[in-house]
C-alpha cells in the first residue's frame, strides 16, 4: 500500500510539473526575430598561432569587409577572440552584420562589383599569397546565419 502511495505521489508530480514542458511560445505574440542579421563563423586557430593568422585576415577579411560596407553591402563587422585561447572549439568568431537578409541576398547579386572594387585595395596575387597560408593556421569549425531573438 506504501508502494502505491509513493507512486501515484510520484506520478502527480511528474503529470504537475510536465505540464509545463507543454506550454510553447507563439512567434509574433510571444517573441519575434529581428530584422537583423548576422554571419558567424567560428574558427579554432592553431596554439599561438592566433597573432599570425590576424596578420592575414586584417589584409584580407577586414579590407573586403570595409569594401562592402563602403558599398552599402553590410552595416558592420567585427573580430572577437576568446580570452581562454587554448580551449574550447573555437577561439576566434568573425561577425557580419546585415540590416535583413536583402541586404545580404544583394551584396551577393553584386559580388562581381564588389569583387572589382575590392581588386583596388588588394591585388588577388596578394589576397591568393596571404590566403595559401591559412589552412595551416585555422580550422573553420562552424558558420552560421543567425537572427536575434526578441522577447515582447
Amino acid at each position: 500500500m506504501r508502494r502505491t502511495i509513493v507512486l501515484l505521489t510520484l506520478l502527480f508530480a511528474l503529470v504537475c510539473l510536465s505540464g509545463t514542458s507543454f506550454a510553447q511560445l507563439k512567434f509574433g505574440t510571444d517573441f519575434m526575430e529581428s530584422d537583423t542579421v548576422w554571419s558567424v563563423t567560428h574558427v579554432k586557430v592553431k596554439s599561438k598561432m592566433i597573432p599570425y593568422y590576424l596578420e592575414g585576415i586584417k589584409q584580407t577579411w577586414l579590407t573586403a569587409n570595409q569594401v562592402a560596407k563602403e558599398m552599402g553591402q553590410l552595416e558592420d563587422y567585427a573580430i572577437y577572440s576568446s580570452i581562454l585561447a587554448d580551449s574550447g572549439d573555437y577561439n576566434l568568431t568573425l561577425v557580419i552584420e546585415f540590416k535583413d537578409l536583402a541586404q545580404y541576398d544583394e551584396g551577393r547579386k553584386n559580388y562581381k562589383e564588389f569583387e572589382e572594387a575590392l581588386k583596388r585595395k588588394l591585388s588577388e596575387q596578394k589576397r591568393d599569397e596571404i590566403v595559401k597560408s591559412y589552412p595551416e593556421l585555422r580550422t573553420i569549425v562552424g558558420e552560421h546565419l543567425i537572427r536575434k531573438v526578441e522577447f515582447k
